[in-house]
């Protein structure tokens, strides 16, 4: 098996100038990372681009000894870019997703660390997973069906009401407060593709058009991207102008 980024994919809907969300990954280095600016300000967009520098800095100087130990080190790298951006940007916040592909013998191993609510899943023998769980102030019940939902008539009235606070996270990179890093890890299999996103692209899909979407050959996050970038700007009961990204990894 060998490591394949597929595409990456970034378009900005609600500030044309001013694009918020920030990605990168190194197909050598086996790491992807995605993030998105919280508030809708230039503090968020100054957030998520420094939480990334620190982010690339310290997976590009991966040692093999962190290989023993991938949760713990991806966890203080988004606790450090944390402290990195409550010193230098104060006013600013930002989700993160990342991940980090390790050798074990025969197998290999995804570790994914998170914090917000962007996300990372993973699209196995048809079935797409979602891998991350959402910093939310919504009970996981009603989340799970508000990612499901194509329109208001399949909601009672306090899922409506939880609908329309989708947005909010409980915590987020750059707080002041002591961070929960969220850890994840999945033994990959050939044909596996991981699917990273910020909420611009699985606020405005349901989850099974984002399976039909990943389930196709070919650029699939830019196949993601302009599907929600077409629904940011419908009238749909799910329509949300922002910013949309989308990372996509297959393993050969």
């Amino acid at each position: 098996m060998h490591l394949n980024f597929l595409s990456k994919s970034i378009a900005s809907i609600e500030h044309p100038n001013r694009n918020e969300d920030a990605i990168a990954y190194d197909v050598k280095g086996g790491w992807a990372a995605i993030l998105d600016g919280v508030g809708g300000t230039t503090a968020g967009r100054e957030a998520s681009n420094k939480a990334l520098g620190v982010i690339k800095l310290r997976l590009a100087n991966w040692h093999k000894d962190d290989d023993f130990r991938v949760e713990e080190r991806l966890k203080s790298v988004i606790e450090e870019a944390s402290l990195a951006v409550s010193k230098e940007v104060p006013d600013g916040l930002t989700t993160a997703v990342i991940s980090k592909v390790v050798s074990f013998d025969k197998d290999k191993i995804i570790f994914i660390a998170s914090v917000g609510d962007s996300r990372a899943y993973l699209f196995r023998k048809g079935t797409l997973i979602k891998i991350t769980h959402d910093d939310s102030i919504i009970p996981k019940r009603i989340a799970q069906k508000l990612e499901h939902v194509a329109s208001a008539d399949e909601l009672n009235d306090l899922e409506g009401k939880a609908f329309m606070l989708r947005s909010i996270v409980t915590q987020a990179v750059g707080q002041v407060e002591a961070l929960e890093v969220h850890g994840y890890s999945v033994v990959v299999m050939a044909q596996d593709k991981f699917v990273f996103t910020t909420d611009g692209v699985h606020d405005n899909l349901t989850f099974n058009e984002m399976e039909e979407v990943v389930a196709k050959k070919g650029n699939v996050a830019k196949l993601l991207v302009e599907k929600a970038r077409k629904r940011s700007q419908g009238n749909h009961f799910r329509s949300k102008p922002d910013d949309i990204s989308a990372v996509v990894i297959e393993i050969n």
